[in-house]
């Protein structure tokens, strides 16, 4: 179920290694790492448009003369010299549809990965992943620049430059606890490619701002609610996801700030009322979604893990 998720992409970090405690042991890495910002700085101040990822692959070079004259006497001369090809009228694609089509990408990278797939194959699909999502990233980034106003593009553009900064750290310290183990880069993809997606959701949120259109997403068919607790910064410190599977169950993602991250299964049993339980350490509680629905609290009930305590509240004031 976790591989149908919208976590898939953690997933494949941990497909042949039961975490990173003993899939990051030392060893040599099968595939290196590229990791670069999407928005430079540098160019930034010249253009305000995010430079493209060093993962994207080059495109072969064509001669375009060539190509034009071969097209041209392909066609019936009657076509070629007098008429265009009828042009149908089609709906634009809203940004809850763009996004849904990349999460199902996505999941069509994690579903070819067989039971067998090796590590290598894993570290290439993660890779896949991150730069299917940093691509949207871009594309989001050059729309919304097109359109938003100076205030308010400056305003996006610095936060842009701090949310690059975190995802870099974060990736610094999960590659750091993989120690060079071969399981690293698909690790550091996956954080990368998670942080971006999220990014990507944000980004495509204020685009709708400016263009005064309603976003409303879903992922994948599933119906997600996100919620995040910023501390009165511009940046994400913790998270809750529910991703609805079937019926009153959700798969749910409570990444707490400089703790953890629990994944699990939350069942509905109430309107604003969910009950959760960890797929991997002892942990269960309870979410609550406020009444207005605009926030959520997360409240453990039971846990044998050191760093959380029956009782412990934790709160996620903003929904996305």
């Amino acid at each position: 179920m976790m591989k149908k998720s919208m976590k898939s992409k953690i997933a494949l970090a941990i497909m042949a290694a039961s975490i990173m405690v003993t899939g990051c042991g030392n060893g040599t890495s099968m595939v290196g790492v590229s990791v670069t910002n999407s928005l430079d700085e540098t160019e930034e101040m010249k253009s305000d448009t995010p430079e493209e990822t060093t993962l994207q692959k080059t495109a072969p070079e064509t001669d375009m003369n060539s190509e034009d004259e071969q097209a041209e006497t392909d066609l019936p001369e009657a076509i070629s010299e007098t008429e265009e090809p009828e042009q149908k009228d089609t709906e634009p694609e809203s940004l809850e549809e763009e996004l849904a089509k990349i999460q199902q990408e996505e999941n069509r990278i994690v579903d070819a990965l067989s039971d067998r797939a090796s590590q290598l194959d894993m570290n290439l699909a993660s890779a896949d992943i991150y730069k299917l999502w940093d691509d949207e990233l871009n594309s989001l980034w050059s729309r919304f620049s097109q359109v938003a106003d100076k205030q308010t593009k400056a305003k996006v553009l610095e936060e842009q430059r701090e949310w690059i900064k975190n995802k870099e750290a974060e990736m610094k310290r999960v590659e750091e606890e993989c120690e060079g183990g071969s399981i690293t880069p698909s690790v550091v993809n996956s954080m990368g490619s998670d942080l971006t997606a999220k990014r990507c959701y944000e980004l495509a949120k204020y685009l709708a701002q400016v263009k005064g259109i309603p976003f409303e997403p879903k992922l994948s068919g599933a119906n997600r609610i996100e919620f995040v607790d910023r501390q009165g910064t511009p940046d994400i410190y913790s998270e809750l996801t529910l991703d609805q599977v079937e019926g009153e169950e959700f798969l749910a993602s409570i990444g707490l700030y400089r703790l953890t991250t629990f994944d699990g299964k939350a069942v509905r049993i109430d309107e604003n009322l969910f009950e959760f339980e960890d797929d991997s350490v002892d942990v269960k509680g309870l979410i609550r979604i406020t009444d207005d629905g605009e926030g959520a609290t997360f409240e453990v009930t039971e846990s044998t893990w050191k760093y959380v305590h029956a009782g412990d509240v934790f709160y996620f004031l903003e929904r996305l």
